[in-house]
């Protein structure tokens, strides 16, 4: 029996209770917490400074963000330490385009 705060409206007390009963079942078969439920709370958190995020498909760290623009842009510091100003919608947590490869040495 799973407990739920009354105060919660029925809608969200079933979820609750669906979601409690899914870490039982999960932690009594031996299987981490559903993943799922997992990586959509790390999308949901917002971008900090420090934060690796990825631009353009290259891993880069957050140096700034500045709310006062609109929109609201950051400043970001590439893997080569270049810094660079983008918007904040151009940035992820996770990588959405394929990195770029590496060109081949030349053998001169």
């Amino acid at each position: 029996h799973f407990v739920v705060p009354k105060s919660i409206c029925p809608k969200m007390r079933n979820r609750e209770r669906l979601a409690q009963a899914r870490q039982f079942v999960a932690k009594k078969h031996g299987k981490p917490a559903d993943q799922r439920l997992e990586k959509i709370a790390d999308e949901a958190k917002p971008i900090g400074v420090g934060n690796i995020v990825y631009r353009q498909g290259e891993k880069c760290s957050v140096v700034l963000i500045c709310h006062d623009s609109q929109p609201a842009h950051a400043i970001v510091r590439l893997e080569d330490g270049t810094e660079v100003g983008t918007l904040l919608s151009a940035l992820s947590k996770s990588p959405t385009v394929a990195p770029k490869p590496e060109a081949p040495p030349d053998s001169e």
